[in-house]
């Protein structure tokens, strides 16, 4: 039998210095306030202009210094984008997904009972001829582009179509094996592959270009259908890992085209991520209201034989895995929609129906929490909340006594759809989270003060994923009214 390093446990942590370490990621920024040059003597005061990029520019003019790392993220995280500068396109059906690749150089995104595109953000070239008719079919069913945004401020910004802004369609996909809705996909880490999740019994891939589909059965059966809320890709490419409608978790090894799952939770797996780059540690998020952690050195296994029903198109049994989670996140009052990670293997955000996202540091993960039995005593007490059909009206906030998040966000609304939230780009100091909301708006929250940044307002129904892109910091919004709007930084002098 092959022997696994036991489990990393997490040192414990107080609440005061999970805080205190969170103020070191503004460091950078309080140091810019106050730029000070020994050797020249000259110095900034620490008021609004030296905080401001033409205040930085001028201080690093006055040293004879290039910006460091350092100071260049932390110029670019107050270029938060401010207007929309261009409408990608626009659609008959609801858009769920839209993201960039990992370089940026691609952008996917895949609407309700439609096909799946790809376009090149690099090309500055017209719509190649094989994929004319299939613009111009999608011309037929866009309107002119009339609609005013406002910013913030009142600004009135005139999106632009998509010949302005220039990017090439470069293929279109038609899903395989879809029920209702692509509800998530995730691109490989070279940007080769795309993995996409329905309400099916399989993970379906197929390379950027249309070629090469494939599947991966998940049910032993084949003939169960369950759907895969989240999918993502591990940092090798080599494993997918998922979270279905069954409470369990799926992962899926690419090379061999075998699949094992996970009992995780009490009610739907609505988000997954990775929180480390080696991919040991899964962070799954539920409707139990629960954020779990999970080392995969703990797992242990048995096959189930597949059967004659089996659709994969690989050969391979599934394997149920069993193992207790090494940590619980309790918080959220009501299901968690997404999470993701920081990408430092320490911070996680969260987006819950209790509408509101929150920050959470790993190490204050806690082995003790509600029970499944209490929640739903809980929400017997408390009317149910079904975020699809009821109004905030019938939501009552209340604060959970165990709640160890660093941060609460609020002033987003979670309703209909499961609606995602992200940190800012490494670029940008990954130092905000921008949401969706069900009313059309996009906001952005400082992660340190835990207060609203900027609201953006364009979209007239729920905007369900946003992405910014890795370099550039700009901004694609997906909504329910079928647009997805590009956001840029516009600096008012």
């Amino acid at each position: 039998p092959v022997s696994f390093p036991p489990p990393r446990r997490m040192p414990p942590l107080k609440y005061s210095d999970a805080l205190d370490e969170l103020a070191e990621l503004e460091m950078y920024r309080k140091g810019l306030c106050n730029y000070h040059h020994v050797g020249l003597g000259i110095h900034v005061p620490g008021n609004r202009k030296s905080t401001s990029v033409l205040g930085q520019l001028h201080a690093r003019g006055a040293t004879c210094s290039a910006f460091s790392g350092i100071q260049r993220r932390a110029i670019t995280s107050q270029m938060l984008p401010t207007h929309c500068v261009a409408m990608l396109d626009q659609f008959d059906e609801h858009v769920f997904c839209g993201q960039f690749s990992e370089t940026g150089n691609k952008f996917v995104c895949a609407c309700m009972a439609d096909c799946i595109r790809v376009y090149d953000t690099t090309s500055k070239s017209k719509v190649s001829k094989s994929h004319r008719s299939s613009r111009q079919r999608t011309r037929a069913r866009r309107t002119p582009s009339t609609d005013t945004t406002e910013d913030e401020e009142g600004n009135t910004v005139l999106p632009r179509d998509i010949a302005q802004c220039g990017w090439q369609l470069e293929s279109l996909i038609l899903p395989q094996a879809v029920g209702w809705a692509v509800v998530d996909f995730c691109l490989s880490p070279n940007s080769d592959y795309m993995a996409y999740t329905s309400w099916s019994s399989a993970i379906s891939m197929v390379k950027l270009d249309g070629t090469q589909p494939y599947s991966i059965e998940l049910h032993q059966y084949g003939t169960n259908l369950i759907c895969l809320f989240s999918v993502k890709f591990s940092r090798q490419g080599t494993e997918l890992v998922g979270g279905a409608s069954d409470n369990h978790i799926y992962i899926a090894d690419l090379e061999s085209g075998q699949a094992s799952r996970i009992r995780a939770h009490n009610d739907d797996v609505n988000s997954v991520c990775f929180a480390e780059d080696d991919g040991h540690v899964i962070v799954s998020g539920s409707d139990d209201n629960l954020i779990k952690i999970w080392d995969r050195r703990t797992l242990r296994s048995h096959s189930l034989p597949a059967t004659s029903g089996s659709r994969s198109l690989r050969s391979g049994n599934l394997i149920s895995q069993t193992c207790e989670a090494v940590g619980v996140l309790q918080g959220h009052t009501f299901g968690v929609t997404h999470v993701t990670s920081r990408g430092d293997s320490r911070l996680i955000l969260s987006n819950s129906k209790d509408q509101s996202a929150k920050l959470w540091d790993l190490r204050m993960m806690r082995d003790e929490v509600m029970t499944f039995q209490q929640v739903q005593e809980h929400r017997q007490r408390h009317r149910i909340f079904d975020y699809r059909w009821d109004t905030l009206d019938t939501l009552q906030h209340e604060a959970d006594p165990n709640d160890t998040s660093l941060r609460t966000f609020r002033g987003h609304r979670v309703l209909q759809t499961l609606i995602r939230a992200y940190f800012t780009p490494q670029s940008m100091g990954a130092a905000h989270v921008v949401v969706g909301s069900f009313d059309g708006t996009v906001r952005f929250y400082d992660i340190m003060s835990g207060k609203t940044a900027r609201v953006l307002q364009g979209h007239k129904s729920t905007v369900r994923d946003v992405s910014m892109h890795p370099q550039d910091g700009l901004l694609a919004t997906s909504s329910w009214d079928g647009k997805i709007l590009l956001w840029n930084y516009a600096d008012v002098i």
